[in-house]
Order: C-alpha cells, then structure tokens, then sequence
C-alpha cells in the first residue's frame, strides 16, 4: 500500500470505523506511533476514546459493553440486585425481631444445616439460576446480622458460662 492511501485508510477508520490507534496499527500494518502522526498531520484530533464508570470514576473504554460501568462495578450492581431479590423473596423483614432496613444487614439462616447445598450470599446468588436460588432459599430464615450471629453463638450455654466464671487464666480488668 503506498504512502497516501494507508494514510487515508487510517484516516478513514479512525473517524468513520471508532477504531483505537493500536487497532488500525494492527490493521494497516504499521507502529502505532505512525497512526498519531498521520492523525496529527492530517489535523485530526485525538478522540478520547475513554470515559469513566459511572460508579467509581475509574477510566473504561467506551466500547465495553457494561451500560458505563467498570468490570467491578458492573460485578458489585450484579450482585445488589441478586441479593435484593432474595431479600424481598423471603419477606424483607428478620424473621426473629421484624427488623427490615439496608439489604447489606441481613443474612439467610439455613434451619437444617445438613441440608444445605450451597451458601447462601450475594456472590452464589448473582451466579446461579433463579430457580437453584429459591430452592435453597426455601430452606432458610430472613434473619439481621445480630439475629443470625446469635443464633449461632454458643454464649446462652450454662456450662460455657459455668466455666467462664471459674476462668482462672489472664483477666482483662484493671
């Protein structure tokens, strides 16, 4: 290709075809120095090709495909509405003390613990069918993270407390 029609190649698809300079490098077959130099000759300016998430302002390419999102926070947006359908499927509301509030504070409290298949949190319930989904969340409790972290404490046993006051290790008083 001679000189003047790989410029105008260049020229043509960095403003008709939206490609990158790296993409037309590849595709004229030259450096991509040489793009920025025929761009800048023919007094083309540089588009920036960038914007940033809509979220966290970090810099995404324009072409992803994520509704102007960063790969992180599309994954972060995936996982809030995951988790809000369970919230709202279980009733929104902790099942001990009736607290409903921000969905981060609620955990979902498997009954029978040996007939648990999967964890439930926002990371498995983002990547798994709706219909797995339920099916597990049919086997548990809508509880707030206080209720839940009580129901698994073991501090309401007599005989844990029996001994904690015959404790004669390192005593935290002054």
């Amino acid at each position: 290709m001679k000189n003047k029609e790989r410029e105008k190649e260049v020229v043509r698809l960095y403003v008709d075809e939206d490609e990158s300079c790296t993409n037309i490098a590849k595709i004229v077959n030259i450096q991509r120095r040489n793009v920025y130099r025929i761009l800048k000759r023919n007094n083309i300016d540089f588009k920036d090709k960038h914007t940033n998430c809509n979220l966290c302002s970090k810099k995404i390419n324009k072409k992803q495909k994520n509704k102007g999102r960063c790969g992180s926070c599309n994954t972060k947006v995936r996982r809030y509405v995951a988790k809000s359908y369970a919230v709202e499927y279980l009733g929104s509301e902790c099942k001990c003390c009736g607290w409903s509030g921000d969905i981060s504070g609620f955990d979902f409290h498997h009954r029978i613990p040996k007939e648990k298949e999967f964890c439930i949190n926002a990371l498995t319930v983002a990547n798994k069918s709706w219909e797995e989904v339920k099916k597990e969340l049919d086997k548990c409790d809508l509880l707030c993270a206080l209720c839940h972290r009580i129901k698994h404490s073991d501090y309401q046993n007599d005989k844990l407390i029996l001994e904690a006051k015959n404790y004669s290790g390192i005593i935290f008083k002054e």
